[in-house]
């Protein structure tokens, strides 16, 4: 008798460690971000200088034990601060908005603590917060 067994996703039981709020990290730290446990989040970007916030949410699993997939809904994003009169502003947050079509793939850092989140070029680096 043959038995074959398929593992699509396994959190290797420390997905729940993942869970709650992370800070952006360098060049990153206007950004935010909240993991939920039901496999949702938000990504916030705070442009201090304009007074204007940008939230785009965004569902994600987790692969194996350390692969983190994020996969952005901007169609649904939630823009604070931005006038209509203000084109050049608009423009700028349409552009912005336009960097989130394209799903993240990040690698957890378990070696560091608090927990990081890392990602390749270009793209924003996370350190948990603490709870």
């Amino acid at each position: 008798m043959l038995w074959c067994l398929t593992v699509i996703s396994c959190s290797g039981g420390k997905g729940g460690e993942i869970i709650g709020r992370y800070e952006g990290v360098g060049d990153y730290e206007p950004l935010s971000l909240f993991l939920a446990d039901e496999g949702g989040g938000i990504e916030t970007v705070t442009l201090s200088d304009v007074d204007v916030t940008v939230s785009v949410p965004f569902t994600w699993t987790l692969n194996g034990n350390n692969v983190l997939h994020l996969d952005f809904d901007p169609d649904d994003a939630v823009i604070s601060g931005v006038g209509d009169d203000d084109q050049e502003l608009q423009a700028d947050v349409l552009t912005l908005l336009s960097t989130y079509t394209d799903p993240r793939v990040y690698v957890l850092d378990r070696t560091k603590h608090p927990l990081e989140l890392r990602c390749g070029e270009g793209c924003p680096r996370y350190r948990k917060m603490s709870d």
